[in-house]
């Protein structure tokens, strides 16, 4: 099965293939043995005889204390409402709001960490998907998010 997805400005393509109880995943080429075991919460991997756990959501994934944002290559921006020059940023999963860096009106560039999340002992980074102006703030410190929950408008 072929996944594609884009992770910050690159596009990764992941070829997934199950070999007895293995699987074979392919990342831009480079070819990975991989058994896992589910747990709750979570998922034990063994990669090329390297053990990881991970945490798994629809478009993200934690590994230690670093955390993915993986958004499906043919649904990468998201619309505000009725706004076809203003994009949104919304919490991968279920969080709390620890900063939010910006003010509506402020410039961002592309890459720039707009707010801080922590969920599951974790630190998310949420980061302009573009450079522009901040339209909207919908979040503040110490608020309780939910998965998909709009954070930030950007405009154009």
């Amino acid at each position: 099965m072929r996944y594609v997805y884009h992770v910050d400005d690159e596009v990764k393509i992941v070829d997934v293939e199950r070999e007895g109880g293995e699987l074979r995943v392919t990342v831009d080429e480079r070819v990975h043995k991989v058994k896992a075991q589910l747990r709750e919460g979570g998922v034990t991997l063994d990669v090329d005889g390297k053990r990881l756990t991970a945490w798994v959501a629809d478009n993200w994934v934690g590994i230690g204390s670093a955390v993915i944002a993986l958004n499906k290559a043919d649904k990468r921006k998201r619309r505000a409402a009725g706004s076809a020059d203003r994009d949104t940023l919304s919490s991968a999963m279920p969080g709390q709001v620890r900063s939010v860096l910006v003010s509506e009106g402020d410039p961002v560039e592309k890459g720039q960490t707009l707010v801080l999340l922590e969920a599951m002992k974790m630190e998310i980074k949420v980061a302009a998907s573009h450079a522009g102006k901040v339209a909207k703030v919908l979040v503040s410190a110490g608020q309780v998010v939910e998965r998909g929950q709009l954070l930030i408008e950007i405009a154009h």
